[in-house]
């Protein structure tokens, strides 16, 4: 409903007609309803004008309509209504988010939950015991209107033996098997099914954001990234308390060191350390004066479970230059309120002829040489800023930051 809805009526079989056109020809007008349904005075109105505070989506109700002028009147028949909040009856339930309930502040009864800590699941697998919760449902509404948030929305499970779920969407794993999980909104449903396994997570696999990594002598390739996966597919979280996902240095052909992997200058603990998403950072800096190829390894104690070749030249005359990461875990920034990736940092490096890595644009100290310039194509959703004094970073070197301004519609 939307305000100022009004009731409609015809005359002499059909004829369109507004209550100020019977009004100004002498007639009076009465709308009688079964509900209090209209505008102050409940069960009558002169104007037909409904209350929307009085009717909710769904309500159904009836009315007639008496004229009358001198000692005549005449009135219609009931007329059955159905309110329908277009903006909130949907046609489809177009995409849903499935996430693993890894936070154990969330309250699986009342739906509570820390959306910036809970992991998207790929696999639609979950282990015995472990919970998942059904986030970010949208559809295509009666207005057309799309992507359109969907709430209220109704649960259930076709095997409560293997799953169950509650009115929150919080799918809990019971026993092994399968079960279809529906979600329902109105009229309409979208099912997907849900894999329940006993052998708990474990980390099997890593990928570099590259293969392969090109150094001129004493530079640091940063804003590499890495994502770990579990057996299932599913991002795997390491706190690496245990030390159980390290990172090796690369070695030449001559067993010299050419290459040493860099943890995050927020990185305390030693090894690699994942965020929520299985997603970790790290660096690569070249030796001073050895050359070379090698590969850094990523192991699990002592499984390789990536790798990513290193080749270190001594030519660091720049001909080509890249716009890279520097900081952060990718392209992508997480917009919503609580999220830990809202900025990334990015550099102008310089690659020689072989593409190898010389190192991050140096300006000279006049301000009009080598003068460049950084906008955002849309700065509703993404500042842009210049920093040239960070003391990271060597004098005058190019360092861009961007942010994301988080809207709240």
């Amino acid at each position: 409903m939307t305000d100022q809805q009004v009731l409609g009526l015809t005359i002499n079989g059909g004829e369109e007609v507004t209550v100020n056109e019977l009004t100004d020809a002498g007639y009076t007008v009465e709308f009688q309803a079964t509900s209090d349904v209209f505008d102050s005075t409940g069960l009558t109105s002169a104007s037909g004008e409904l209350d929307e505070s009085s009717i909710e989506n769904g309500d159904e109700f009836s009315y007639k309509v008496v004229i009358s002028k001198d000692d005549a009147s005449v009135e219609s028949s009931l007329a059955d209504v159905k309110v329908v909040n277009k903006s909130a009856t949907f046609t489809d339930i177009t995409s849903y988010t499935l996430r693993l309930d890894s936070n154990d502040s969330d309250d699986v009864t009342t739906g509570t939950d820390d959306q910036a800590a809970d992991p998207v699941l790929t696999s639609n697998t979950l282990v015995v015991g472990e919970t998942a919760i059904v986030d970010e449902l949208e559809g295509t509404n009666l207005n057309g209107d799309t992507e359109k948030a969907i709430t209220d929305a109704d649960f259930s499970s076709s095997n409560p033996a293997v799953a169950t779920v509650n009115s929150n969407g919080h799918i809990t794993a019971q026993s092994s098997g399968t079960t279809d999980i529906t979600i329902t909104k109105g009229d309409v449903t979208q099912t997907f099914t849900i894999t329940v396994e006993t052998e708990a997570r474990e980390l099997t696999n890593a990928t570099f954001s590259e293969d392969e990594v090109k150094l001129v002598n004493g530079q640091t390739r940063k804003g590499l990234t890495g994502q770990a996966t579990d057996q299932y597919g599913d991002p795997y979280f390491v706190d690496n308390t245990d030390g159980d996902l390290t990172v090796s240095s690369a070695l030449n052909a001559d067993d010299e060191v050419i290459a040493e992997p860099l943890k995050p200058d927020d990185q305390s603990e030693s090894g690699v350390v994942t965020d929520k998403d299985g997603k970790f950072a790290f660096a690569i800096e070249a030796s001073t004066d050895k050359v070379g190829s090698g590969d850094i390894e990523v192991k699990r104690n002592d499984t390789v479970v990536a790798t990513v070749n290193v080749t270190v030249s001594d030519d660091n005359t720049a001909a080509t230059h890249k716009l890279e990461l520097s900081s952060g875990k990718d392209l992508t920034l997480d917009s919503y309120a609580g999220a830990d990736d809202q900025t990334l940092t990015l550099q102008y490096n310089g690659y020689n002829a072989d593409g190898y890595l010389v190192g991050p644009k140096t300006f000279k100290d006049s301000e009009t040489t080598d003068a460049y310039s950084v906008k955002s194509s849309d700065s509703n959703i993404v500042s842009v800023g210049v920093s040239d004094n960070d003391n990271a970073l060597a004098k005058n070197q190019l360092m861009l930051m961007l942010w994301v301004k988080v809207l709240h519609l």
